[in-house]
């Protein structure tokens, strides 16, 4: 990653090699004694958005700009450096001496266009708008639809899920540019019907009359508005915090326990995360009853020679206990967590295999018996739901082992649901990386994912979501900051449109109404050195924060 210039031309015969005060540029100028200032012009080609910072007449990347320099006036514009602005800027906005700058080429972007590469070619549109293939930014939100192509004179005809963008969230007919993988050459245009929602499939989650609307301004308020809980995991501990308090009264109407209800804390420390949301008007996500992840499993379950209708006995009381403690503000229970496990092999013929651990195999029917003994701790006309939680369940396209393991969790919801045993949610997980699951593929899959649970009637959650910027090396993951390749501002803005997109595609499906990020600080992210989250180190706002409260707005 580095900057390259080259000389285009010079005004002088003699040549003299200067090195210039940035650490990544270089370039030759002419300089003959008594003969300054002279001119020379520079093209600057940007490799990475990083930095372009420091260029500040280049900031996109891969573009190429020519300017005549004067060399009096040379080490001031390489000097120039980012400051921080009085007033804040807009998630495609720079801050740039002073003042929130458009990041973009000037004059060379496309209307609605926040980050160009070249003239007229979009990379990333504002928020609020998507990008259609002939790079034209629309207001609107992704879709998806089955099209049946027409043959051609090389492809046959073929029926393939494509995406296409709505400008209102009523339309009926949208018409679309789309270049399926099948075709070699060109962009086939169709002209496709939206899919109308369901209607009677099922009841799903609404904002609680108990919880406020919060301040304009805030992820809180323009979730609300539009019918969303958002929401965060939180440590009790950290109330005392004033700025980490204060993020979580503001700009959260949902809660959600990191570990204060699991099996080994007391109630008393699940107590202090009800206590503030009932206080600040906020609903509760129960994380969790039962679980295979450690600390979600009474020490005495753990010892050996514990029967299996001891464990049965445990879950009766523990049900018992907690569901009726604290269903009157709870919206949704993670009833239980992380049972399917991870390699889904050939030994069951329903499509699906259990993850081994203390429940199982010795107590073959703790799921259903986990879901039943919740139902059954209700109080009447409870209108919240009873989920299963996990992770590598989101998309239906991607990694193959991603794919089999929801696929294996559908068939494993869609039979229980078939023998009447009370699943009335999916939370999907979605702990992810920018290098490997930011991509169109994956954000189709999850879409095709929430639509095919609201056609059993099932509601989809967004549990515990972060996108870190490590990545995966065979088997071995690499954080950001620990050989990943740091935190750029390229990254940040990859990270940001990640979450718009994720949130988009929620609300672009009736039975998507949760959504809820793994904490909100970097600084107590379970990916210490990934900048996973909302807020930076330092607690300020991340270009994610902006994309997650416009795409609720």
């Amino acid at each position: 990653t580095h900057i390259h210039t080259h000389i285009i031309a010079c005004t002088h015969s003699c040549t003299h090699t200067h090195k210039l005060t940035h650490p990544r540029i270089s370039h030759k100028s002419c300089q003959c004694p008594g003969r300054l200032p002279i001119t020379v012009t520079v093209t600057v080609t940007v490799a990475a958005a990083d930095h372009a910072q420091q260029w500040p007449d280049v900031r996109a990347v891969g573009a190429s700009h020519s300017d005549v320099y004067d060399t009096a006036e040379r080490e001031n514009r390489i000097s120039r450096r980012l400051k921080a602005c009085a007033v804040e800027c807009k998630p495609w906005e720079v801050c740039f001496n002073d003042e929130c700058v458009v990041r973009q080429l000037p004059q060379r972007c496309p209307a609605n266009c926040a980050f160009c590469t070249a003239p007229n070619v979009c990379t990333e549109c504002m928020a609020g708008y998507v990008k259609l293939a002939d790079r034209v930014c629309v207001e609107g939100a992704p879709s998806y639809a089955q099209v049946t192509f027409a043959p051609t004179t090389t492809t046959a005809a073929a029926t393939r899920t494509v995406l296409y963008y709505t400008t209102t969230t009523r339309a009926t007919t949208v018409r679309i540019t789309t270049r399926p993988t099948y075709y070699t050459t060109g962009f086939p245009t169709v002209t496709i019907t939206a899919p109308q929602p369901s209607k009677g499939q099922g009841v799903y989650t609404r904002i609680p009359n108990y919880v406020t609307p919060g301040e304009p301004g805030t992820i809180r308020y323009e979730a609300y508005k539009n019918g969303y809980l958002f929401g965060a995991a939180v440590m009790s501990e950290r109330f005392s915090d004033s700025r980490y308090f204060e993020f979580v009264r503001s700009e959260l109407n949902l809660l959600v326990p990191e570990v204060q209800c699991k099996a080994d804390r007391t109630e008393a420390d699940c107590d202090q995360v009800y206590a503030v949301a009932k206080e600040n008007g906020q609903a509760v996500r129960y994380h969790v009853l039962l679980s295979s992840n450690s600390g979600t499993v009474d020490p005495v379950v753990q010892r050996p020679g514990v029967t299996a209708d001891q464990k049965r006995q445990w879950i009766r009381d523990t049900f018992a206990r907690k569901v009726q403690r604290y269903a009157p503000y709870t919206i949704a229970f993670d009833v239980v967590n992380e049972v399917i496990a991870d390699t889904i092999t050939t030994k069951d013929p329903n499509g699906w295999t259990m993850r081994e651990w203390e429940f199982y195999p010795s107590v073959p029917d703790h799921v259903e018996m986990a879901f039943l003994e919740a139902k059954r701790n209700l109080p009447p006309n409870w209108p919240g739901k009873l989920c299963i939680n996990d992770y590598l369940v989101e998309s239906t396209r991607g990694l193959d082992a991603h794919v089999k393991k929801s696929n294996a969790l559908f068939n494993f919801v869609k039979d229980m649901r078939s023998r009447q045993i009370p699943v009335d949610c999916v939370g999907f997980q979605t702990h992810k990386s920018l290098y490997n699951d930011n991509t169109d593929e994956f954000m189709t899959g999850v879409a095709e994912n929430i639509a095919r649970y609201r056609d059993i009637g099932v509601e989809v959650q967004f549990t515990e979501v972060d996108w870190s910027c490590g990545r995966f090396n065979g088997q071995t993951f690499i954080q950001c900051d620990q050989g990943g390749g740091g935190w750029t501002e390229l990254k940040q803005i990859q990270q940001a449109d990640a979450y718009r997109r994720l949130v988009q595609t929620c609300r672009a499906y009736e039975n998507c109404k949760v959504f809820t990020t793994w904490g909100f600080w970097d600084a107590q992210s379970w990916y210490p050195n990934d900048h996973a989250l909302l807020l930076d180190r330092g607690f300020m706002k991340k270009l994610s924060y902006y994309a997650i409260r416009q795409a609720f707005g």
